[in-house]
Formats: structure tokens, sequence, C-alpha cells
């Protein structure tokens, strides 16, 4: 089955447009803060597509890129000034991070309530990726006509393959599904035979960013 993914997007970004003028009708614009550490290619360009969407939406955002060598304790000062702007709605620390910056610390000091990636235990956002992909689920479940079962059941009922466990990739769509009671299979860099797994799979998702 070939799934349009494009027009899936388009759909999510059109539902973001109509919030985006509610707020407006309010007096709120939508202030973005995305910050961004070091000079990662893929990092560059994945903060490139949020600011165009962004802009498309009508959301501002503000970008404040640090260098590597930036202190965990500095960032995390950072982060709380950002906390405490009144103004500022929404914040994205880009993953993934150098390796001496503690990751979970830097979770846990975003305002769960301006946790965009829903990584914060207390966010009440769901993870943009999880959202995607279920997205899709829903799209290949409704085209489905042999299928006469809810969506859950559905899904229940697949053997779904997950390839990676990622923070910002496998992890999401991993605890999301079993959220919804669906048990996915995991392949990671340990798994053995990975290849014998992925045969018996109904649905496989990639979550390592390469082919």
């Amino acid at each position: 089955m070939r799934v349009d993914g494009r027009a899936i997007a388009q759909s999510i970004l059109d539902d973001l447009k109509n919030r985006r003028k509610n707020l407006k009708k309010k007096g709120v614009t939508p202030h973005l803060v995305i910050i961004l550490i070091g000079n990662d290619p893929a990092s560059h360009v994945y903060v490139r597509q949020k600011e165009l969407k962004a802009k498309e939406i009508g959301v501002k955002v503000t970008l404040v890129n640090y260098e590597s060598r930036i202190t965990n304790q500095e960032l995390i000062t950072t982060i709380e000034q950002w906390n405490n702007d009144n103004n500022v709605h929404g914040i994205i620390v880009q993953r993934p991070l150098p390796k001496h910056i503690a990751s979970e610390q830097i979770t846990q000091a975003v305002d769960p309530k301006k946790d965009v990636d829903g990584f914060h235990p207390e966010s009440k956002l769901e993870m943009p990726l999880s959202i995607a992909v279920l997205r899709i689920l829903e799209h290949i479940f409704s085209s489905s006509k042999k299928s006469s079962h809810n969506f859950i059941n559905w899904l229940k009922e697949k053997s779904i393959v997950i390839i990676g466990k990622g923070e910002a990739g496998g992890k999401p769509i991993i605890n999301k599904l079993r959220t919804l009671g669906v048990q996915p299979l995991i392949i990671d860099s340990k798994t053995t035979n990975p290849e014998v797994i992925i045969k018996k799979a109904d649905i496989i998702i990639s979550a390592v960013g390469k082919p």
C-alpha cells in the first residue's frame, strides 16, 4: 500500500493553522524557542524545517544556537530563563545533545507546560513523532476494506516491529503504542538475527534515521 505522507502532513498542518487562528482571535501569538547546540548537519536541517513550518502556521520562532562546548549548567540556566518568560509558549531543545550534556537533566529542566517535544514525564503534550506515526497507521487502517475492528484492536492484532529506540526516535513511538495496549517488537544494534523478526512483521517502523 502506498501512503501519501505529504497529504497526511498537510492535514496536520491545516489543523494547526486553524488552531493558530483561534489563538489570534484571543490576541495570542504563539512563540517557540528552539535551542540548537553544535553543528550537526542533520540537526540543522530538522531545525530549518521546523522554522519553515512554524512560519507557515504563523508561529514566532526564536532560534538560539550554542557551540558544542556549552556546559550542562549553562544550558539549564538558559532553559530556566525561557521557562520564566511569559511571552514564550513552547521550548524545543534539539536532539541529539553533545555527549557531555546530561540529557535527562535537560529534559527535566524544561517547563512541562512548554515542553513541545513531550519528553518531560509531567508533560501533557504528546510527542509529535508518535502523533505522526499514529496518523499514518490510522490512514492504513481506514484504507483496509477487510478490517471489521476498531483501530486499536486492529493494531493489537498486528505484528509491529520498531527499528531503533532512541530518545527522539523509536522511544516515543514505543511508549505511545504501549499506552494503547500494543506491544511492539524492538530491534536495536544488539538484536541478533533482526532479518528474521522483520520478515514476520506486518508493520515495520524505522526510527534510525538511515536506510
